[in-house]
């Protein structure tokens, strides 16, 4: 299904160079890709019908240059503090996801929402775990996405 799949960093100012490079990359794969900005400076939004599995092994072969990090997004909700706070309990709920690192993009109203998010984690928390929660602010939502932390 065509969607919201990842959220790239890249090198600010290096935006429009970077969603070339990207697009290049897996237009072979998916003719309908599109790697778009975002209104944060050096953050891309990549919509694609491949998984998301299948665009982190087509990046990472490929050797991007401007590409600084790849974050899954499972879902985004409301920038809304009451809203937002149900959506991530909600979310780790139903995945029943024990969470052992967390990666917030501190931008927009995130900043102010960041002690109440860190509270809401403090739940899900497992040290032991291999599971990473990427959040990060994406124009007027956030988008949230749990992968296992390779590092």
């Amino acid at each position: 299904m065509y969607s919201l799949k990842a959220i790239l960093t890249v090198d600010y100012g290096k935006e429009l160079r970077a969603s070339l490079e990207v697009g290049d990359t897996l237009y072979p794969y998916d003719n309908l890709v599109k790697v778009g900005c975002s209104s944060y400076g050096g953050v891309l939004l990549l919509y694609t019908s491949l998984t998301y599995e299948d665009v982190v092994e087509l990046l990472r072969r490929s050797k991007l240059v401007y590409v600084k990090s790849i974050a899954k997004v499972d879902i985004c909700c409301p920038d809304d503090k009451e809203l937002l706070m149900r959506c991530i309990n909600d979310y780790l709920r139903s995945t029943n996801a024990r969470v052992g690192k967390v990666k917030v993009y501190e931008r927009g109203n995130l900043k102010r929402y960041l002690r109440d998010i860190n509270n809401l984690i403090k739940g899900f928390y497992e040290r032991s775990s291999k599971l990473k929660l990427y959040i990060a602010p994406v124009d007027y939502k956030v988008c949230i996405g749990l992968t296992i932390d390779d590092d």
